[in-house]
């Protein structure tokens, strides 16, 4: 525990594709790590790793090493030379960038790159992608760490050095969520029909061409349809095979797709591409290249034949074979199911991060400036700590007896409480740390120009963590529930806290919302620790759970993941942290490949027939919804005091956690019938006939959705008005249409300005954005109260909404007051 200092690695391989690939891909799984990492490859000038890895995003250098070539030629009269001035520059960017590790990936680089680490005494790993090691690779394993591998059997190469079969890192090739039909459409091809898909690489492969031209008129014949990738130096020589059944491209720009519209396959047999193969599990046929070193292909193609999991044809063979070995394989369903089986074993998703994970652990990494044990820190200060996740660290240490300080920009009713119980909090930006501080904990919100979190930066014996790490240390060897999603944690989390407490189950929750009538989000002081595991800043990575929960997975802190699949990549790694014998609840909407920590014992819940947990009824009676639900094959009912269909299949999930821990269903059920709810979440402020107003937390256009689709459920005929303010300058751009659509299911919109919380502004983004994609009657505020409560008294009965993450709550008292007012309290 303590300040941490950035993960520094070396990547080093290239020369090829093969090599260059997997390197970029522990690049990115080292990226996805919830702490700073720094990376440097290390390649050979000219090759292809000099445009591939910056087009990632990476830095490299380039070395002047060469390969031998066969027979007498001037560069190898050079190689002693460039070989010596390789190892030279190779030492002054080890000396200077000071690694925690080095991964060779095979290729001209890799040899002196390694070597010199390993002079040098520093931590060095192999990654071998093909079945039979190239000379480099078997001469460095002597001295590595270890090595990983991606096929069984390698101990024969690697007799002195330990193995760990991973797979071959490659990066994510497919979008579960796209369908062949849609794959299809792309290429213009008939999704009912047969495909075949052919690949040579990007260069191509004259022996695949030749044999694709030749087995044309068989395929016409048969009805085959021909996804065709030539190849830039044969496109022109076969474009003219192109038509509404052939389509023939210099190079497949969507990979994904092709693969995703292909019944059968036929490739050459590189490592990577096999692994790609694999993990798209389709019947392939693959033609190894006579022109690589080594033999590599052949072998690569060997050990998949031995595993019955592919077809071989020799490129010898191929332009008299191929054709027909396609044909017999489409006419033979139980071939290519039993390929596909056996491909499918040989699938390793998560083999960079695997890598990753493994280099982390046996170096014992990240490395930190302090090293100090929780038990022995006797004063805190926390940075922010009026945050949702803050103040519940704070509560906690405070009963720990801790002395406990802190920063915030402003006072609130959670401050004002800490400081009741004895924490000392400053409100400017000069506020001065204590001397006596042993350990500075700050939120991902506060700005790393913040003058107080340069002080602690500044202050050298102090430690310094991100909250969560310290909640990771905090869970440390203790039974732990953690509930992730993208929506809806902190209810599902409330209701698990409530139901333990109504049972006196011992937990400690820590909570990222109030339970209504009580400050601060710590509740309990039990052996169990219930926590959120929140994905922002890949914060629920410093976690290793017990049980989890996954709500919901949608494309939010896009600035973070990319895009969806980034947010799903995200989700994976941390479902892989939890406990191989532990327990995963999956909610209604969320996919979770059964390669993703297979041991774990999963249940779902949802409204499907397929769910382990079927939700069947949930009916509004005015004060509550009655619901009913099937486990097996008994039926149960109960009776949830909270609006909003979305929050009964909350409880669903709270439930079955507790059913996990020794807590019978009914049990369970009584307890939420008392559940209190929590702020800002579905809460219900006032109210009288024919109206209720309700404030909520919904700050992504899915959450819009279900508030809005809770609303009808519980009053189909009653008009829905919004007052939304949107939060985060970045989310509103990239999400201003998928929020338009959203806030359109209502009656009426009122926009107040974006809440920046840690951002600056972003020029041309305003509410206007979201405005733009509203179809009912919006109104967009310049200013919050005054206007917002200059409206309020115009706005029809029904149910009036206050929602976004913001500040907006600030506005509640005043628009309850109005609301009282102007229809009647009940």
């Amino acid at each position: 525990m303590a300040a941490r200092l950035p993960l520094r690695i070396i990547l080093s391989g290239g020369g090829t594709g093969g090599h260059v690939y997997p390197a970029i891909a522990i690049a990115d799984a080292l990226k996805e790590l919830p702490y700073e990492v720094e990376i440097l490859f290390v390649g050979a000038n000219g090759k292809v790793e000099m445009k591939r890895v910056p087009e990632a995003g990476y830095s490299i250098v380039g070395l002047p090493v060469r390969g031998i070539q066969p027979g007498f030629s001037m560069a190898n009269l050079l190689f002693p030379f460039r070989l010596l001035i390789s190892f030279v520059k190779v030492y002054k960017v080890l000396k200077s960038f000071s690694p925690d590790a080095v991964i060779g990936l095979g290729g001209f680089a890799s040899g002196p790159c390694l070597k010199m680490a390993q002079w040098m005494g520093l931590p060095t790993y192999l990654q071998e992608q093909n079945a039979a090691p190239g000379k480099t690779n078997r001469l460095l394993a002597k001295k590595v760490k270890a090595a990983f591998v991606a096929y069984p059997n390698m101990q024969q190469y690697f007799t002195e050095t330990s193995l760990e079969i991973t797979g071959n890192p490659i990066r994510s090739t497919v979008d579960p969520s796209i369908s062949k039909e849609e794959a299809c459409e792309h290429f213009d091809l008939d999704s009912t029909r047969p495909i075949v898909f052919m690949t040579g690489g990007s260069l191509g492969a004259q022996t695949l061409n030749d044999s694709m031209a030749l087995a044309l008129p068989l395929f016409q014949e048969k009805g085959i349809q021909v996804l065709w990738q030539s190849g830039s130096y044969y496109y022109e020589r076969f474009k003219a095979h192109h038509g509404e059944r052939v389509k023939v491209m210099a190079y497949v720009d969507r990979m994904d797709l092709a693969y995703l519209a292909a019944d059968v396959i036929v490739a050459r047999a590189g490592a990577s591409t096999i692994s790609e193969l694999a993990l798209i599990a389709k019947p392939s046929i693959l033609i190894p290249s006579p022109n690589v070193t080594e033999d590599h292909q052949n072998k690569n193609a060997q050990a998949m034949v031995d595993a019955r999991a592919i077809l071989k044809i020799s490129d010898e063979n191929a332009r008299d074979k191929m054709g027909h070995e396609v044909i017999h394989l489409l006419e033979d369903r139980k071939r290519q199911e039993e390929l596909s089986i056996a491909l499918e074993q040989f699938a390793k998703p998560y083999a960079a991060h695997d890598i990753v994970q493994y280099i982390v652990k046996e170096c014992n990494l990240p490395h930190y400036l302090h090293q100090h044990d929780l038990t022995q820190v006797r004063h805190i200060y926390f940075i922010g700590i009026g945050g949702a996740g803050m103040n519940t660290l704070a509560h906690y240490f405070l009963n720990q007896g801790l002395d406990v300080s802190g920063y915030d920009r402003k006072a609130t009713s959670i401050t004002q409480h800490l400081e009741a119980r004895g924490a000392r909090i400053g409100y400017t930006l000069d506020d001065v740390i204590p001397a006596a501080v042993d350990l500075v904990v700050y939120t991902p919100a506060i700005s790393k120009d913040n003058p107080v979190f340069l002080q602690a930066i500044q202050r050298k014996s102090v430690s310094l963590l991100k909250r969560s790490e310290c909640l990771g240390l905090l869970t440390q060897n203790r039974t732990t529930i953690a509930v992730a999603g993208s929506h809806g944690k902190t209810t599902i989390t409330s209701m698990i806290a409530h139901v333990f407490l109504a049972n006196s189950t011992p937990v400690t929750g820590f909570i990222g919302g109030q339970f209504v009538g009580q400050e601060g989000g710590l509740v309990g002081d039990g052996d169990i620790f219930l926590v959120e595991a929140d994905e922002f800043d890949r914060s629920f990575l410093h976690l290793r759970p017990n049980t989890a929960v996954i709500s919901t997975i949608d494309a939010d802190h896009l600035e973070i993941y990319g895009d969806l699949q980034g947010v799903q990549r995200g989700f994976e790694c941390f479902i892989r942290r939890i406990a191989s014998d532990g327990h995963l609840i999956i909610g209604p909407s969320v996919s979770i490949p059964r390669s993703c920590n297979p041991s774990l014992s999963r249940a779902t819940y949802g409204l499907s027939s397929q769910k382990d947990w079927r939700l069947s009824k949930a009916q509004w009676d005015g004060d509550a919804f009655t619901y009913v639900f099937t486990v097996g094959s008994k039926e149960y009912s109960g009776k949830l005091p909270l609006g909003g269909i979305h929050n009964v299949k909350n409880a669903i999930a709270s439930i079955a956690v507790a059913q996990n821990h020794n807590l019978s269903i009914e049990s369970a059920m009584d307890a939420l019938s008392t559940f209190p709810g929590v702020k800002r979440r579905f809460q219900v402020i006032t109210g009288g006939e024919g109206w209720t107003y309700i404030d909520d937390y919904a700050h992504h256009p899915s959450e819009i959705t279900a508030l809005i689709h809770g609303l009808r459920s519980m009053e189909p005929n009653w008009p829905v008005v919004i007052i939304f303010q949107p939060h985060l300058f970045t989310r509103t751009q990239m999400l201003a249409k998928e929020f338009g659509e959203a806030l359109s299911a209502a009656d009426q919109v009122i926009l107040l300005p974006i809440y920046p919380a840690r951002e600056e502004p972003i020029k041309g983004v305003t509410s206007a954005l979201v405005a733009d994609h509203v179809t009912i009657s919006c109104r967009t505020l310049q200013h919050d109260k005054e206007e917002v409560l200059s409206l309020v008294d115009t706005l029809p009965k029904g149910f009036v909404v206050s929602a976004g993450a913001g500040d907006i709550s600030a506005l509640i008292p005043s628009i309850q007051q109005k609301l009282d007012l102007t229809y009647g309290k009940a």
